[in-house]
């Protein structure tokens, strides 16, 4: 819950509206930085627009799965710039019931901060018929640095077995569930975009971005007739000389020991391959 300072003071009515006016603004900011995960890249190089893999926000249609199974190759736009997108999480203004102690970050006050957040880069598409990538880099305003973040390279192909077809592929991604296809689990899940400065909770599964940026793994999959898909691979951890020059800070890190596996089964049912149901009198 979080209450107004302002509740049952008439006189301070005129900053009451104000600061809802400001909060409103912030608010539509916030709309227009997570229309940007559809990245406008993948756009120009398909010339299709965001809607056409995207029919809920971050999830992948049946269309956009397969663009992402495929490696991010798909062509048909005419864009011949570079292959670069923008997205802002600015200005953020976060207040919390309660004032945090010492401050909610070296920088800030204990409370009702306003902060830029974060300003990611994001690039990749089709590098050859074969190769593409999702990558992207984020300049975080709460921390003062800039480091690398998402990554999933992928090489697919399509292979035809005896009238079924298999897209297959192999992945490489420093982040376990990012190079998920239906952009459902943790790293694509909600909340889509949070507070740097509000408390969270500590307790966590590992999978819940707990490795995130610091891990690379590589995982084989296919994904049979657009019904039944496999995935499996594993992740070690990078060392700490290689996080710091990624911009990743190791301090309290619980690190994996060895290999960790991966792995994702699922089966897609639709209306066309389905049993025709018999029912007894």
């Amino acid at each position: 819950m979080i209450r107004s300072p302002l509740a049952g003071d008439h006189r301070l009515l005129p900053i009451s509206l104000l600061l809802t006016a400001v909060l409103a603004a912030l608010l539509a900011l916030g709309a227009q930085s997570r229309r940007a995960f559809s990245i406008p890249l993948y756009a120009r190089q398909t010339g299709q627009p965001c809607a056409t893999c995207h029919t809920a926000f971050l999830e992948l249609n049946p269309f956009g799965r397969r663009f992402k199974l495929g490696g991010y190759t798909l062509n048909g736009g005419d864009w011949t710039g570079p292959p670069f997108a923008v997205m802002l999480e600015a200005p953020t203004y976060t207040h919390t019931e309660a004032g945090q102690t010492g401050g909610a970050a070296p920088h800030f006050g204990p409370n009702n901060n306003f902060a830029f957040q974060q300003a990611s880069l994001f690039t990749g598409g089709r590098f050859t018929d074969n190769l593409g990538a999702f990558i992207q880099g984020t300049y975080d305003g709460v921390a003062r640095r800039f480091a690398w973040d998402n990554a999933d390279i992928r090489f697919a192909k399509p292979i035809n077995l005896d009238g079924h077809t298999l897209l297959g592929g192999v992945t490489t991604n420093n982040n376990p569930t990012v190079q998920d296809v239906w952009n459902t689990i943790p790293a694509w899940s909600f909340p889509y975009i949070s507070s740097l400065l509000a408390p969270t909770p500590t307790a966590k599964t590992f999978i819940d971005q707990v490795y995130a940026q610091q891990l690379a793994g590589i995982s084989a999959y296919g994904f049979l007739d657009d019904l039944f898909y496999l995935e499996f691979g594993g992740y070690r951890p990078l060392s700490n000389n290689t996080q710091k020059a990624l911009g990743i800070n190791p301090t309290g890190q619980s690190p994996i020991s060895g290999v960790a596996p991966y792995w994702r089964v699922d089966w897609r049912r639709t209306r066309r391959h389905r049993r025709p149901c018999r029912h007894r009198a």
